[in-house]
């Protein structure tokens, strides 16, 4: 069952990286939830083309602790 959805977006890929860490960790040494990452990246352009990173970090009850 999914317990928390954190939604990440940023064109930095260095705070991007430590935003899901950071996620990640929470999420299974706070709440003890089994943790998916799913990410992507999409090319944006306003002056110049960027990237922008985007994940979604799901946290799940683990099935042995319902």
């Amino acid at each position: 069952m999914i317990v928390q959805v954190i939604h990440i977006a940023t064109a930095d890929k260095s705070e991007f990286a430590d935003r899901i860490k950071l996620a990640v960790a929470k999420m299974q040494n706070e709440c003890g939830l089994k943790v998916d990452v799913q990410y992507q990246t999409a090319t944006m352009t306003d002056e110049s083309p960027y990237i922008v990173y985007s994940a979604l970090v799901i946290g799940r009850k683990s099935e042995d602790t319902e």
